[in-house]
């Protein structure tokens, strides 16, 4: 599985939050899957001698015959809960995976995201301040050295909040758009999923913000 860009990184844990927040039924259609999983990691444990479970060491085994029965059928199985929700995508097959080992070890955590983090922000970048140049020598009356250096800090601090306000909108968006893909994939039309929204939002926009996201994610609708 390739490293994740932190970008890339942020846009599935935020999709996640989501599914957990608003489509809780993928997560419990995952559950159903833990039979399965159980016999894996055992005959996994028997022919290595360890059990982990991993897509890249599980993909193999759903294109052709293997000595690893439950192990392909588990497979198969895997990639069809995939595709059911319209998930199908190595990512979400590996955070699947782990997830089922976390809920096999821990059973009240079973339906529950157990695999992730805090979507993180970094702070964004602000430009230096500079203030006007002080020349101790100039006649100039102080005050007006005093007038020039509050006009530069207000522009500075306009600067500074205009970046925030960016900033914030990126974050809030994110948010938005991973929960309206969330409920697209829970099966809800962008009429059912405008009258759900807190503000008045036209489902052009919703459409618009599910496609994006999910054509940043490299999933397919």
């Amino acid at each position: 599985m390739a490293r994740l860009g932190l970008n890339q990184w942020r846009l599935w844990q935020a999709l996640f939050s989501a599914i957990e927040e608003v489509a809780p039924e993928i997560l419990s259609d995952l559950a159903e899957l833990l039979p399965q999983a159980r016999k894996t990691r055992e005959e996994l444990q028997r022919f290595y001698g360890q059990g982990v479970l991993r897509w890249a060491a599980l993909e193999p085994l759903t294109q052709s015959p293997s000595y690893f029965h439950e192990a392909r059928a588990f497979a198969q199985a895997l990639e069809s809960w995939a595709r059911r929700w319209k998930l199908y995508h190595a990512e979400v097959l590996e955070w699947a995976l782990i997830q089922l080992e976390i809920w096999l070890d821990r059973p009240p955590l079973i339906g529950k995201m157990a695999v992730g983090t805090p979507i993180l922000f970094s702070p964004p970048e602000f430009p230096t301040f500079e203030p006007p140049p002080w020349k101790p020598l100039d006649k100039a009356p102080a005050n007006d050295y005093l007038r020039k250096l509050d006009e530069a800090y207000r522009a500075y601090r306009a600067q500074v909040e205009a970046i925030l306000r960016k900033w914030e909108f990126t974050r809030k968006e994110l948010y938005k758009h991973a929960r309206w893909l969330a409920l697209r994939l829970k099966g809800l039309n962008y009429s059912h999923i405008a009258d759900l929204e807190e503000e008045p939002v036209g489902e052009d926009a919703i459409r618009r913000g599910v496609k994006r996201l999910a054509k940043e994610l490299g999933l397919n609708l």
